[in-house]
């Protein structure tokens, strides 16, 4: 089969390799919708910890099924699905006490298991037996439901604040990820939302995702136009949806007494250290949060929410590529234009 590898940092090659093995309790998924994501362009430009080299990508992934281990049951060839990404050991401590993204052992679709900017991509048993694997109905397209892995940790981020009805909420970074962020905020019952961003391009951008004030932070005094927006008190909640380190420090003068700040983006590896005043923290009783990844219940969550078109992702979907042209898709995909960046290795059923 014909996939896209990463051989070298920077240097993606569509070509030739073995199709993939099904495991006698797996799948193996024609894949129809490969979306790319900022962590696969981090990937890309830095390589990770979980990866050696050569390897194949692809962690937002939906198909058909297109062959079926001799041990499993449930499945038939043509089913359509979409396909989580991370796999809890549930078995460590952080799996038992519920917190499967904290898991000690996890095991990841693009990580440990090549992924999916390939014609084809195995399915681990471990992924049928989590929950990962999802059938979705014909009206749904394939691309619309590569994007539930995103949203997932997108969901993940809010439990851990508990966003809630009446909250005021600033969204530092207006990428694929700031977006899902409002609209999920929105649809939880926040009463306002303000995306930040340096971009002007981004206003045009933002309006159809659920923001109601946009403020472009490198023309308006971020703090102020936020305390003018809250009436003085700041934001219930701030969420930081970029790997910005000056974000994750501002976010602490725009968040009010009580209030909650999620640190959404994780910082490069070389730069990973910021300036806080936790005197804010300690005097505002303030709740400061990191939020990672997503379960399979989350992720199963986030396939429904599309399902159901309470959280609409079609918009999202700003440019699509087929396979072959992974390189000029990376390109598009690092682009402030874009959102979210789709291979569709096949014609769309």
């Amino acid at each position: 089969m014909k996939a896209a590898v990463l051989q070298n940092l920077g240097n993606m090659e569509f070509t030739e390799v073995e199709d993939p093995k099904c495991e006698a309790e797996g799948l193996v998924v024609k894949v129809m919708a490969s979306a790319i994501c900022g962590t696969d362009l981090k990937i890309y430009r830095h390589g990770h910890a979980w990866i050696t080299l050569p390897w194949i990508l692809g962690h937002e992934n939906a198909g058909v099924v297109a062959e079926i281990g001799s041990g499993v049951t449930g499945w038939k060839i043509g089913d359509r699905v979409a396909v989580g990404c991370i796999m809890p050991c549930n078995d460590c401590y952080f799996c038992n006490q519920g917190w499967h993204t904290s898991c000690q052992n996890p095991r990841g679709i693009s990580y440990h298991y090549p992924g999916g900017f390939a014609e084809y991509m195995a399915i681990p048993p471990e992924a049928l037996k989590c929950g990962l694997v999802q059938r979705i109905p014909d009206n749904l397209s394939f691309a619309e439901a590569a994007v539930a892995e995103p949203l997932s940790c997108v969901i993940n981020g809010q439990e851990i604040i508990d966003m809630h009805l009446g909250d005021q909420v600033v969204i530092i970074g207006m990428g694929t990820i700031g977006c899902l962020h409002a609209l999920l905020a929105k649809s939880r019952g926040a009463v306002k939302v303000i995306g930040a961003d340096v971009l002007e391009s981004k206003r045009d951008l933002v309006g159809i995702f659920g923001v109601d004030v946009y403020i472009n932070s490198s023309q308006e005094d971020l703090v102020k136009r936020v305390m003018e927006e809250t009436d003085g008190l700041g934001a219930t909640t701030v969420i930081v949806a970029c790997s910005v380190g000056k974000a994750q420090e501002q976010a602490l003068s725009l968040v009010r007494s009580r209030g909650r700040i999620c640190f959404f983006g994780g910082l490069p590896k070389d730069r990973p250290f910021v300036n806080i005043n936790s005197n804010i923290i300690h005097y505002k009783e303030v709740s400061a949060h990191g939020a990672f990844s997503s379960s399979p219940r989350q992720y199963q969550l986030a396939l429904d929410l599309i399902i159901s078109g309470k959280i609409k992702v079609k918009e999202f979907i700003t440019h699509t590529f087929p396979l072959q042209d992974i390189s000029e898709a990376l390109k598009m995909a690092e682009k402030e234009e874009s959102l979210k960046v789709v291979l569709e290795p096949w014609p769309a059923l």
